[in-house]
């Protein structure tokens, strides 16, 4: 696992279900670039698990799974969270699975989307990834 996080690609059928890897709060949901489902990463869903863990699923089908979860939203462990499909720069189905972790919290509360870098990932984070 580098400073960044991982990432895999896993390829599977069309429409193929897409769960959640573990309980978390859903804090995007939709296109990368609004309109535009074949371009970056198309349709995608990310999900903050702890103040400094995330999960984004992209290149989802779109528009099936667009209205799957929403922006607020819990969702628990194996929740379905779309489908797979060929939004942004995918060539075939696929699921794009990574894994991150996210900046502080601001003194506002929200946690901000960026990555950090260079920085080594906590044991605490490396426990919990290894534990999915």
């Amino acid at each position: 696992m580098g400073p960044d996080g991982l990432h895999i690609d896993l390829a599977s059928p069309l429409s193929t279900p897409v769960s959640a890897a573990a309980n978390g709060t859903v804090i995007y949901g939709g296109l990368q670039v609004p309109g535009e489902p074949a371009q970056g990463l198309g349709m995608y869903v990310r999900i903050r698990h702890t103040d400094i863990l995330a999960t984004l699923y992209a290149r989802l089908d779109y528009p099936r799974s667009r209205d799957v979860v929403r922006v607020g939203d819990q969702v628990i462990r194996g929740q379905l969270i779309g489908y797979t499909g060929v939004s942004g720069l995918a060539s075939c189905p696929i699921i794009s699975l990574y894994c991150r972790r996210m900046a502080a919290p601001s003194i506002h509360g929200a946690t901000s989307d960026r990555q950090i870098r260079p920085g080594r990932w906590p044991t605490a984070l490396q426990r919990q990834v290894s534990r999915w």
